[in-house]
């Protein structure tokens, strides 16, 4: 009776020990997947990115589809950005430059520039 209730014992040890393991990996890769960059760090590339290119086109130094492109680099960034503002201004920017709306693209870079501003990113 006693090895019966030692391997019950040892049994009940190896499931406890498994469990835990199985647990602390289920939350690290919980983690790893659910954590954006800093969201500060996002919203300033986005705007860092965002300048430039509003200042080439207006002065005439880049061509819509080279706007599309720098649109495209600050949208990569905008994912993560936590100003909602910047995120649905900068998507909108690229949705405008996509079906060739450009006064749509005004709009919405005027409101990027303003969420940039009022970050203090200027």
């Amino acid at each position: 009776m006693g090895d019966v209730i030692k391997v019950l014992f040892l049994a009940a040890v190896v499931v406890a020990v498994l469990a835990s393991v199985f647990a602390s990996a289920l939350a690290a890769r919980r983690s790893a997947f659910d954590t954006p960059p800093p969201a500060t760090t996002s919203d300033e590339v986005a705007c860092d990115l965002f300048w430039p290119a509003w200042g080439d086109y207006a002065q005439g130094l880049m061509t819509e589809e080279e706007l599309r492109e720098a649109v495209k680099a600050v949208h990569e960034h905008v994912r993560w950005a936590a100003d909602r503002n910047l995120r649905l201004n900068a998507t909108d920017m690229l949705t405008a430059l996509t079906i060739g709306d450009l006064d749509r693209y005004a709009v919405a870079a005027r409101g990027t520039g303003a969420a940039c501003m009022a970050l203090g990113y200027d």
